[in-house]
């Protein structure tokens, strides 16, 4: 059975890394192991995972665990799909149409027209926004543009400074991305319900009043 708005190509294709946290955002941790292990592979390796993360939000060990089953596939000279996802949310008894999720944008920032908001964060700015985000480092950093492999480094490096993990992951972005603004930023920080798009809202208009206050 195709999933609605998904076609069996579509299916078939390999799931990013956006793909994968947004998924594990989707799941609840107690129902996570039996998807895991439904996906091929066992407790051992999903407790092995629990283990290397803790003290992470679960969203964020669900979507470790994503990556490491992908990454087990890939290993095997398998190619790991969405199809596998959805076989495997449908043996455990979940919405297959969970899958479809991944693929939307469901915000309302994008119905905000401020050029105030094309502006790039100064470095201080990503350091006191850093300390408004909560638990979630890894999701935010996917939906930055980071790979996995590139936020895993920033977990390892900050393994007990929460807030220093988050200004580690802002500043790659900052230094990586093509689309550095704080428009952006807000849309990866709402995707994540990760708390400080208040700030950046003030940020704009106190940017706004700067420039104003030069021009006059």
């Amino acid at each position: 059975m195709l999933l609605k708005g998904l076609t069996s190509n579509e299916l078939e294709i390999e799931p990013s890394d956006k793909h994968l946290v947004r998924l594990g955002g989707q799941i609840g941790i107690k129902l996570f192991e039996e998807f895991f292990i439904s996906l091929g592979m066992n407790k051992k390796q999903w407790e092995s995972i629990e283990y290397t993360y803790a003290g992470h939000s679960s969203e964020g060990i669900m979507s470790m665990a994503l990556t490491q089953w992908r990454k087990t596939k890939l290993s095997k000279l398998g190619m790991p799909t969405l199809k596998d996802l959805t076989h495997a949310l449908r043996a455990v008894n979940l919405d297959s149409h969970l899958i479809c999720q991944v693929f939307r944008e469901n915000t309302t920032l994008f119905e905000i027209e401020d050029i105030n908001l094309q502006a790039i964060p100064s470095d201080q700015h990503l350091k006191e926004l850093s300390n408004q985000i909560g638990n979630c480092p890894l999701q935010l950093g996917i939906e930055l543009g980071l790979s996995f492999t590139e936020v895993d480094q920033s977990l390892f490096s900050f393994p007990k400074d929460l807030s220093g993990l988050v200004e580690d992951i802002l500043k790659k972005w900052k230094r990586n991305s093509k689309v550095k603004t704080i428009h952006s930023l807000m849309l990866a920080l709402e995707r994540v319900n990760a708390g400080g798009i208040r700030y950046l809202h003030d940020l704009s208009k106190k940017l706004a009043d700067a420039n104003h206050a030069n021009i006059t």
